[in-house]
């Protein structure tokens, strides 16, 4: 289509009312601000909220005392919450070393240090989903004995609630000591009031790290003085706070001598993998330990190396590798200046990516503290400070599970724009082969503010992803079509394979998703399209545990403009009884990358009524009494039933005629298009009825009617009608089983016709009610009211009408 021609329909369609939609952020150039309220937002840390986006959580100077505030940013860089973060902890004092896990649910649990009273202590606190915190405002004591506790750390507990370990010295000297607090923010079973002391042994423990087992236990570890020497122990307990493994803790080596805090990542199997800075040597190197379900050592009594490189390496963080191995990354400081450096562990402690691990950066200038996270295919993306360029910035790496980076060489910018610094990142994995990394940011000057940024699974920051801006239904036309409007990708500059093309996807309903899904041999551990065995593609992706559907609809070629729309077709119209809503998702493809866009809901609406009801008859019939109604057929394909409206002349008002047409209805609402007709037995001779005909579709839209007047009623001929009213003798008279009375009306009137024995008593009412003007017969059978035959004899029969009496005598023999 000629480019001018679809901006003037583009035009159009903008200036159309549309559906009202959410607004879409989206992730902007260096960073999308997640709070930049007065003085410093900073120390921040972050979970993945299980559906593509993460929690943060930092320290927060805007109010009379620092406190700590949250905030969810979703896939797509819209934050989810109150602007510029939720208030976790506002009470007086000072809060600091916030931490979070997940509650299970799409919200989180707080952990942090509290200055409130004279000591550090431990509170917590619980958001959900949507914001809201859950327990006592400002959080509740986890522990708030005297003297200092400090270092808290968590992790889930499997049923929304979580375990958390701290380091205290309420003792004398530092201890290791953890609580387990239930979703109700109540203490575990089994558990007491002050926590768990892990570790009784004199000197200090500190520093403690905690994960989650995966089979419903925990194991802490912690640097530990007890023999001077600085080594790691570590311990399992169980949900009841029992310790499964030595009471003093098992230690990871018989060599170590720890020149740092331990960091934990589970082995699969319900162990342990440790790894540390180790000053064994004259240089720092890092270390490994894996220890098995049962405490015991794997990788030897003096651990494997995984640097031994000379110089001094720093701060390692870990990985799993999802193969029962894993990836650990630190600062290498092997040449002139800091670099940083990545080691895959087999599950046997072998080193798969070099003797001393594998440069991610190595570039003149000075990196360091890297932060990892998981990639989901046994490779992993690390994020590090960088000063390369002068200023503090932020470089972010991929790394392959065959140890090959994928991004940019010696890494990609998260952001370099602000001449200030961008310090401390942490980072979280976007379950999509990607990354979401928050940082503190001084591009405001003198304080600190929260920003975040997506690093897509090809390298890409944000989101390159057209964005779904309208979906219109198609006015004027019968239902079933909608136009979608997108606003183009970032990356649909016009040049050669920026885009390709867009793929235009309708969002399938749960059960067709399960039935397609189930028993096929799909893997939805990546988002892929497969061909349906109905000659359809479809597309397939796994969020939070939740399998979505997508059908494919068709594609529009780039061609670099700022704008696009596809019209396209819906499975059903919105109606009232069905919103009619539908997802779509605009996909852009650039080569064999593509990227989903954030769905967007429309509907479609049937807009034009049927036709109206043409060759509309009413013919009378005296025997039945009644009139038949009758119209040509409609051919719309969504006709749902014809309307039948009378007009009495007694009452004006337009209503609809009581009783059945065709199937069941309480409204005379037809269900075959091939049911025309309609008997209606209310009909009277002089009645003065009017009737009116429409044609109704499936969505409701109603025709014109077609009318039938009093005088385009055909058929028989109206009966004589008495010019007085009477009541004629029985016949046959005597009778004998049955006889007929005829009796004639000249007016309309309440009538009984009743039979009585000689005595006065009454046998039988044959008429009670009111009756038209006519003829009329009726019929005795020689029984009573209750079906009982009556003796041979005299009987007597009485017409009453408002201004007409007459009785006679019959005779029935037996």
């Amino acid at each position: 289509m000629n480019r001018l021609i679809k901006t003037t329909i583009l035009l159009i369609l903008l200036a159309l009312p549309f559906v009202a939609q959410p607004a879409q952020a989206l992730w902007v150039l260096d960073g999308s601000p997640v709070s930049e309220e007065l003085r410093n937002q900073d120390y921040c840390e972050a979970i993945s909220d299980g559906a593509g986006g993460m929690i943060v959580v930092w320290e927060d100077s805007r109010g009379a005392y620092q406190g700590i505030y949250a905030q969810k940013i979703d896939a797509y860089g819209n934050p989810v919450w109150t602007i510029d973060g939720v208030p976790i902890c506002t009470a007086s004092g000072s809060m600091s070393q916030p931490h979070l896990c997940s509650d299970g649910a799409g919200g989180a649990i707080i952990v942090w240090e509290d200055y409130r009273a004279i000591n550090w202590d431990v509170y917590a606190q619980k958001i959900d989903a949507d914001g809201i915190t859950q327990w006592a405002d400002n959080g509740i004591g986890i522990v708030t004995t005297t003297d200092y506790q400090d270092h808290p750390r968590l992790v889930p507990d499997g049923s929304g609630g979580a375990v958390i370990v701290w380091a205290d010295d309420r003792n004398g000297d530092w201890d290791i000591y953890v609580q387990s607090i239930s979703s109700d923010g109540l203490l575990g079973p089994g558990w007491f009031t002050g926590g768990l002391q892990v570790c009784s042994d004199g000197a200090d423990q500190f520093y403690p790290a905690i994960i989650e087992s995966g089979l419903g236990t925990t194991i802490v570890a912690w640097r530990d003085d007890r023999t001077g020497a600085l080594s790691i122990y570590t311990q399992m307990l169980d949900s009841d706070s029992n310790k499964l493994w030595e009471a003093s803790g098992v230690p990871v080596d018989a060599v170590s001598i720890v020149r740092g805090a331990p960091r934990l990542v589970s082995d699969g199997y319900g162990g342990v993998i440790v790894t540390w800075r180790d000053g064994r040597t004259i240089d720092y190197n890092i270390y490994a330990q894996r220890l098995d379900l049962g405490g015991n050592i794997l990788w030897g009594s003096s651990s494997v190396v995984v640097c031994g490189a000379t110089g001094h390496q720093y701060y390692p963080e870990i990985v799993s590798d999802g193969l029962h191995g894993a990836i650990i990354t630190w600062q290498d400081n092997r040449v002139t200046d800091n670099d940083i450096y990545v080691q895959k562990l087999d599950p046997n402690g072998n080193s798969l990516w070099g003797s001393n691990g594998t440069g991610i950066s190595t570039i003149p200038g000075y990196q360091f503290q890297p932060q990892i996270t998981t990639d989901g295919a046994g490779g992993a993306i690390i994020v590090w400070r960088d000063e390369r360029f002068g200023d503090e910035d932020l470089f972010i790496q991929h790394i392959d599970t065959d140890g090959l980076t994928t991004w940019a060489s010696d890494g990609t910018s998260l952001c370099t724009d602000s001449p200030e610094q961008q310090t401390r990142p942490t980072i979280v994995s976007d379950g999509d082969g990607g990354a979401i990394v928050a940082w503190d940011d001084f591009r405001g000057g003198t304080y600190s503010d929260v920003y975040a940024q997506r690093l897509e699974r090809n390298g890409l920051w944000g989101y390159p992803v057209a964005r779904v801006t309208d979906i219109q239904d198609i006015s004027a036309d019968q239902g079933g079509h909608v136009v979608i409007v997108w606003q183009a990708s970032r990356l649909d500059t016009g040049g050669p394979k920026d885009v390709d093309r867009y793929t235009i996807w309708r969002g399938l309903p749960p059960a067709m998703v399960a039935q397609l899904v189930s028993g096929s041999k799909i893997d939805l551990d990546r988002p892929q399209t497969v061909p349906g065995s109905d000659g359809k593609r479809y597309y397939f992706t796994e969020v939070a545990g939740t399998t979505y559907g997508w059908e494919y609809m068709g594609e529009e070629p780039s061609d670099g403009g700022a704008a696009y729309f596809f019209f396209t077709t819906t499975l059903y119209d919105s109606s009232a009884t069905n919103d009619g809503i539908h997802d779509f998702m605009v996909m852009t493809h650039r080569s064999a990358l593509f990227w989903e866009s954030e769905p967007l809901s429309g509907y479609s609406i049937d807009n034009l009524a049927p036709s109206q009801p043409s060759g509309a008859q009413a013919e009378q019939s005296f025997d039945p009494e009644g009139l038949s109604l009758s119209w040509d057929g409609n051919t719309e394909i969504d006709l749902l039933q014809y309307n039948i409206y009378r007009l009495d002349p007694d009452d004006p008002t337009m209503s609809r005629i009581p009783g059945d047409v065709g199937a069941a209805s309480a409204y005379l609402l037809l269900t075959s298009t091939e049911d025309t007709t309609y008997f209606d037995a209310e009909w009277r001779w002089y009645s003065g009825f009017a009737y009116k005909i429409t044609a109704v579709d499936m969505n409701g839209n109603e025709s014109e009617p077609d009318s039938i007047g009093s005088g385009d009623i055909t058929g028989d001929v109206i009966p004589d009608m008495p010019a007085a009213s009477y009541l004629s003798q029985n016949y046959p008279n005597p009778f004998n089983p049955m006889t007929t009375i005829q009796f004639g009306l000249k007016e309309s009137s309440n009538v009984t016709l009743k039979i009585y024995d000689v005595s006065g008593r009454l046998i039988r009412a044959l008429v009670s009610g009111r009756l038209e003007p006519g003829i009329y017969n009726e019929s005795w059978d020689g029984t009573d009211d209750r079906g009982h035959g009556v003796a041979s004899g005299v009987y007597f029969y009485s017409l009453r009408t408002g201004s007409f009496t007459d009785r006679k005598k019959m005779v029935i023999l037996r």
